[in-house]
């Protein structure tokens, strides 16, 4: 999804600069206890909490929430290229809303999704990291059994569901051409978000620790595991590669959205080689003893960390980022 949404295509004052994870966010990888997001991702500050509500499953737990000392280069570097595409303070302003406080609320509610789903489980969340390239969820002693980690790695993605429906009922309420834009954008980020992390199995998106807790409860070893995951990946980032090229040169946004790419390449290439050496071992994906529910001989992906949001900032910051003509 790459076209901005019919309102946003009609009006140039409401014009905005969104590239895929051009806005793409990256997800959490499994760390070992006491893994912390600064520790993950250099430094980030804590700007508050946020509680796991229990109308919706929580525990009504306060988590830390923690922002990346970069976490505003997003929004800032969209609006400067509105501004530069001539766009109007309208423009402007609507790029700083979706690309600011829409995306990463959006992606602080995925977060919370892992966190959630996580506690019902056994496992104690930790804390929330927002930055750059998406959000991080770690939580401690999360259980070993790949069917809850299949539940937490997809109630991320499944709170993009409620979130889409909410902004489809706000586009039809039609408020104002501003909210009616904004509205449909969320909803394109919305459902963005939700297939990427689910369609595209790259480390260290949710797909990945899904696919991974899938094998080991088909028997699977973690060498095959690793093969399939790097078969798929390679072409899914060389396309990837090759759309953030095609808008960069068309529209001048895709710079974000080859960085992502490179990014995932590298961890594509990090898996390979640690299959490829007998180092698996060492990986975020098989760290960890192997663990089934029947005893069986297979591993367990994760233990002390709940994935996040993939490369899906970039989708987000390319859709507000597109000219509109």
């Amino acid at each position: 999804p790459h076209t901005p949404p019919p309102t946003l295509r009609a009006r140039n004052d409401h014009a905005t600069s969104l590239s895929p994870h051009t806005t793409y966010i990256m997800a959490t990888t499994p760390r070992s206890s006491g893994a912390s997001a600064s520790s993950i991702t250099g430094q980030s500050w804590e700007v508050g909490s946020v509680t796991l509500p229990r109308c919706f499953g929580g525990n009504g737990e306060q988590v830390p929430l923690r922002a990346h000392i970069l976490l505003g280069a997003v929004p800032a570097m969209a609006c400067v290229s509105t501004a530069l595409q001539g766009g109007t303070f309208a423009g402007v302003f609507f790029t700083f809303v979706a690309t600011g406080p829409l995306l990463f609320g959006t992606v602080l509610v995925h977060e919370m999704g892992h966190l959630i789903q996580a506690t019902r489980r056994g496992a104690h969340p930790v804390e929330i990291l927002l930055w750059p390239l998406g959000g991080l969820a770690i939580s401690s002693n999360a259980s070993d059994d790949p069917r809850d980690r299949i539940a937490i790695s997809a109630s991320g993605p499944a709170t993009h569901a409620p979130m889409a429906a909410f902004w489809l009922l706000v586009g039809s309420v039609s408020i104002s051409l501003f909210f009616e834009s904004l509205a449909m954008y969320a909803l394109w980020l919305n459902v963005s978000l939700c297939a990427f992390n689910l369609l595209v199995p790259c480390f260290p998106l949710d797909c990945s620790q899904i696919l991974v807790s899938a094998m080991i409860l088909r028997g699977k070893g973690a060498r095959e595991t690793a093969t399939i995951i790097t078969a798929v990946s390679v072409p899914l980032v060389a396309l990837l590669a090759c759309y953030g090229a095609w808008t960069f040169v068309t529209a001048g946004t895709g710079v974000l959205t080859v960085f992502v790419a490179l990014w995932l390449g590298k961890q594509t290439f990090d898996l390979h080689s640690a299959n490829k050496e007998d180092r698996l071992g060492d990986h975020p994906l098989f760290r960890n003893p192997p663990r089934r529910s029947d005893d069986g001989p297979t591993f367990s992906p994760m233990n002390e960390c709940t994935c996040g949001l993939g490369p899906c900032v970039a989708l987000a910051v390319l859709a507000a980022c597109v000219p509109c003509s």
